[in-house]
């Protein structure tokens, strides 16, 4: 994520971290990086794909901003998808390890889970799905970190060079309400 614009019109409670308290104007940080790859199990000849993705997420955020956690976290899954024609299906289950801005505890380890079906022609898809995390602890969530769960409508135009227009809806407390997500990329061989 490039940039984060956020204006906080009020407060639930009080900030931790050393975030800085509201004072009505707007809250700019960068977003974080996230490093990761996939390695395919599957050879390219099968009919359902198999997949290990892993990765890290390194923050380049200002703790004081209140925009993020500034930690850097891992994340591993395994994920498969099959195709008929141009429907598809596919899903994926892992754990994330992230870090806390505590003393204790240092870390939290969550479920990840997500899910999607679609409908991908060489052009252009739209496809819905639901995304998710879940604190494996059995204590109160932790500001940052909390279970999060949404459901998202995509469509994506381009291959090569394409933008992604994401329609996000949250289901849980600390989930975004309602939000729009659009993305660019180029694919490079």
């Amino acid at each position: 994520m490039v940039l984060r614009l956020f204006s906080d019109d009020s407060v639930y409670a009080p900030p931790i971290a050393d975030a800085r308290p509201s004072t009505g104007e707007n809250r700019v940080d960068t977003g974080e990086h996230r490093l990761g790859t996939i390695v395919r199990l599957t050879p390219p000849s099968s009919p359902a794909d198999l997949v290990l993705r892993f990765g890290t997420r390194l923050p380049t955020t200002d703790n004081v901003q209140g925009l993020g956690r500034d930690q850097t976290d891992f994340f591993g899954s395994f994920g498969g998808r099959a195709r008929w024609g141009v429907i598809e299906v596919a899903g994926e289950a892992g754990i994330a390890i992230l870090s806390t801005r505590l003393d204790r505890p240092e870390q939290v380890d969550a479920l990840l889970y997500a899910a999607r079906m679609g409908w991908w022609h060489h052009r252009f898809s739209l496809w819905v799905g639901a995304v998710g995390q879940h604190d494996t602890r059995r204590a109160p969530e932790l500001r940052g970190l909390e279970d999060l769960a949404e459901g998202r409508l995509v469509g994506e135009l381009g291959r090569e060079r394409r933008i992604r227009i994401t329609l996000v809806r949250g289901w849980t407390r600390e989930s975004v309400g309602l939000g729009v997500v659009v993305e660019g990329g180029v694919r490079f061989r």
